[in-house]
């Protein structure tokens, strides 16, 4: 498993720019040679300023994203 993440400044008016933070998490199973399986994107939210809550929650998008790995892995990556 992997993590893409970028960012990007974000504003409908001058001056009320926000940065946004995306987080990709992907698949390349050994039994499927060049082939990526897209598990669970995600906005990072670190509006909270909170670095332990900020790193709480993005552990919880990675064990989300761990356990569909494991679940279409087991079902011959035919995922639901």
């Amino acid at each position: 498993m992997f993590e893409f993440h970028w960012g990007f400044h974000t504003s409908l008016l001058p001056g009320n720019g926000r940065q946004v933070l995306i987080r990709h998490y992907d698949a390349e199973p050994e039994d499927h040679t060049g082939v990526i399986f897209g598990l669970l994107i995600h906005r990072k939210d670190v509006s909270s300023g909170d670095d332990g809550a900020i790193h709480a929650e993005q552990d919880d998008f990675i064990t989300a994203a761990i356990e569909t790995c494991s679940r279409c892995a087991e079902g011959g990556w035919v995922c639901s």
